[in-house]
């Protein structure tokens, strides 16, 4: 309740969204009380994960390096052309969305969401 607002779910005790359209709270509806996909990814790329793997500006920045340089000598990508790590991330988002389209699975939608942050945290300055 930093923000003077009630935190998700917990003042009310909800396993829905709360219906007061005057409370001010952010209450979502979640099923059977389970975090929203959206709390799931955040929790994914915590600090906690960054602490064993790495800010995404290097992975990414390396995984873009080693696949140009292997479409390159497919011969698959225009000389002096090259991905990054914001192409790395949508390439990312893609194969999930395609995963998603044959399964339908939760997971999927959370590794969108993720990778949408991922490609946000490029943009953020070095810490």
């Amino acid at each position: 309740m930093a923000d003077g607002r009630p935190n998700l779910n917990v003042e009310h005790g909800l396993k829905r969204a709360c219906v007061d359209p005057d409370c001010g709270c952010r209450a979502v509806s979640t099923p059977r009380g389970r975090a929203t996909i959206l709390d799931e990814a955040a929790k994914l790329t915590s600090a906690d994960r960054q602490a064993v793997y790495g800010h995404p500006r290097n992975h990414f920045g390396c995984t873009a390096a080693l696949v140009t340089g292997y479409l390159q000598r497919r011969g698959l990508l225009v000389k002096g052309a090259s991905l990054d790590g914001h192409d790395w991330a949508c390439l990312m988002m893609l194969d999930k969305v395609s995963r998603y389209a044959g399964t339908r699975g939760r997971d999927s939608l959370v590794d969108v969401a993720g990778y949408a942050r991922t490609a946000e945290m490029l943009d953020e300055p070095n810490l």
